[in-house]
Order: C-alpha cells, then structure tokens, then sequence
C-alpha cells in the first residue's frame, strides 16, 4: 500500500477507492535480469557494428537477439509482479 494510502486509512479508517497494493519486486531475479540484459545488449552491439563496418548480418543472430530481448522483457514483468504485454505488433506473449 503506498504511504498517502496508508495514511488515509489510519486518519480515516479506509485508504480510499485509489488506493492499491504494489506487488513485491523479486530484487534477486530483477539483478540476473540486468545482467542477461547487459549480455543481450552487447551481442545487438556487436551485430550493429558489423553492419556499421560493412558486413551483411545473418538472420539467424538477429532473430536469436530480438528473442532474447523479448524473453527479458517479459521476465522482467514478471520479477516486477506485472503481466507480460504483447510485442511491438500487438501480438500476446508467445506466439510468432
């Protein structure tokens, strides 16, 4: 409950219609989180210098790249008690 909340129901008696629960965060899972994060980045890094300097990237590790960020984000939603939204084109977690 946040402290406005939390201070409304002890001055009334009721912390209000606005007033909701935040779920935990999981601060563990959150900090294997932001180093996978740090790994994905740095292999999208890689692909983009080489496209940078020249060189024709190969589908496949752009794909495995756009995965793994995709696997992070929803993880992150989950560490954070939220739900997973659907990707850039509106698709649910978990289809193609």
């Amino acid at each position: 409950m946040a402290s406005a909340a939390f201070m409304r129901a002890l001055a009334l008696g009721d912390a209000g219609p606005r007033a909701q629960r935040r779920p935990p965060a999981d601060h563990v899972a959150i900090r294997k989180l932001l180093g996978e994060l740090g790994r994905v980045g740095n292999n999208i890094n890689q692909i983009a210098h080489a496209v940078n300097c020249g060189e024709v990237p190969e589908v496949p590790e752009l794909r495995e790249a756009l995965a793994a960020y995709l696997q992070l984000r929803d993880a992150i939603f989950v560490a954070l008690g939220m739900e997973p939204s659907g990707d850039h084109q509106r698709r649910k977690p978990g289809r193609s």
